[in-house]
């Protein structure tokens, strides 16, 4: 897998909140910006993060990122999806990117999350 690929801006589509695996609150957007200087960042939907991330072939380790502490009260539950989300990153070893969908995977081949390619930057 070409590292040139991943780098780029990233929406969210499904993700493993908990035990379970399922699509991001309505109405909420988690993003997701893969830098080609190692940096992750974007949006969980109520706060922005910033983390680090390292690749070898299609391996890859994201370091827990950080967010910035704002609380959201709306919709219910967007503070426990950040905080799902957020956790889940660091659990990712390796990479898929097909078709324009990048997918996280753990060690055990379980599913951490999938994203759909934004053409647009995010605000």
């Amino acid at each position: 897998m070409e590292a040139a690929a991943l780098i780029g801006d990233w929406e969210v589509t499904a993700f493993l909140n908990g035990v379970v695996l399922g699509p991001p609150l309505p109405g909420t957007r988690i993003t997701a910006r893969f830098a080609d200087d190692g940096s992750i960042s974007g949006s969980t939907a109520c706060n922005v993060y910033r983390g680090s991330y390292f690749l070898d072939g299609e391996e890859i380790r994201i370091q827990p990122p950080a967010a910035t502490r704002k609380a959201c009260l709306s919709p219910e539950g967007v503070m426990e999806q950040e905080a799902a989300y957020l956790a889940s990153l660091p659990t990712a070893v390796r990479f898929r990117i097909e078709e324009g969908i990048l997918e996280l995977f753990a060690a055990d081949g379980t599913f951490v999350a999938s994203y759909s390619r934004l053409e647009e930057p995010p605000n």
